[in-house]
């Protein structure tokens, strides 16, 4: 009995630090959950974040038909996106040229930090249509306090991050994961997100105007002791599969589109160009879901069907 009863005393333990292990610290990762009143379109509408500096974002399908411009897959103002991971996600421009900084947002994890041990950090972005600068350095930065709002300061900029993306990102049709790794050096409390470089230390390209910005949404953010559980990139990495997902290939287009794991229950689509001008449309023939788009001009299209699935297609009809 009490060698039994150790084994499941063990095994208890174990369990437990499996369970622990594999959490993701960050509450309302994919920004779904949202206030009970929100206002439309501010980041504070997304239970648990904070918004750190000037105005970041917040996209909801929710929000579609409010008249603020924030929904989703129409984002209106900053462009059009399918979210990754459920309905919502976030939007905010790490880079504005020439000043600094741009915005910032910020979560409380679930627990705080433990001193020596390596966490991994993952979110996946994508650049909003309408913001064609691109920039480099989104990164992640843990704080034990966010002292900076009591004074109504942004966080500091001083060329530093835990976890940074170096690598500059252009890509506006899909979703990029980023992220990395660091050994806890605090019992931090805080997450902050956003670009902690100054100009002559970040990376652009296409920045033409002056002032100009670049602008990116932001999904599925994680920070975990478990590798498992927040996906890290080996490089710069688009956005995998999920088992049974629809999705449409090859993107960019050229001469038809290809729809994977479409229902049976699917029977017409549309496209949308960017000025929302309903460029083609038609129904679906029984097991062949395939949409022909020999005559539609190169560009950023809308594809919806049956008002239930969105993507964002780049056609390039060579």
């Amino acid at each position: 009995m009490k060698k039994h009863f150790i084994i499941s005393f063990i095994l208890l333990l174990a369990f437990n630090y499996i369970i622990k292990a594999q959490t993701n610290l960050v509450p309302n990762p994919s920004f779904e959950d949202t206030i009970a009143n929100p206002s439309g379109g501010l980041i504070d509408d997304a239970n648990g974040w904070i918004n750190c500096n000037l105005s970041p974002d917040y996209y909801n399908a929710g929000f579609n038909s409010d008249g603020l411009g924030f929904g989703v897959p129409n984002c209106y103002y900053t462009g059009y996106q399918n979210a990754f991971d459920g309905n919502a996600f976030a939007g905010l421009g790490i880079t504005a040229v020439p000043e600094q900084p741009a915005e910032f947002i910020g979560v409380q994890l679930t627990q705080p930090l433990v001193i020596g041990t390596k966490y991994f950090v993952s979110a996946y972005i994508s650049r909003a249509d309408d913001y064609p600068c691109a920039s480099n350095n989104f990164g992640f930065k843990f704080f034990n306090s966010l002292y900076f709002l009591t004074s109504f300061n942004p966080p500091p900029i001083d060329n530093y991050a835990h976890v940074n993306s170096s690598a500059l990102i252009t890509d506006s049709l899909n979703w990029q994961l980023i992220g990395g790794s660091f050994i806890a050096d605090s019992a931090y409390r805080y997450l902050v997100i956003g670009n902690f470089y100054n100009l002559s230390q970040t990376n652009t390209l296409n920045c033409f105007s002056n002032p100009d910005a670049s602008y990116y949404y932001l999904d599925e953010v994680c920070v975990s002791s478990d590798s498992l559980t927040c996906q890290i990139p080996t490089a710069i990495q688009q956005l995998s599969k999920r088992k049974n997902e629809v999705y449409v290939y090859p993107n960019p287009a050229n001469g038809e589109i290809y729809l994977k794991n479409l229902p049976h229950s699917a029977e017409a689509y549309t496209l949308f160009n960017s000025l929302g001008v309903n460029c083609a449309n038609g129904r679906f023939n029984p097991n062949q879901n395939i949409i022909d788009i020999h005559s539609l001009l190169n560009g950023v299209y809308l594809l919806s069907i049956d008002q239930r699935y969105f993507f964002k297609v780049l056609i390039n009809n060579h």
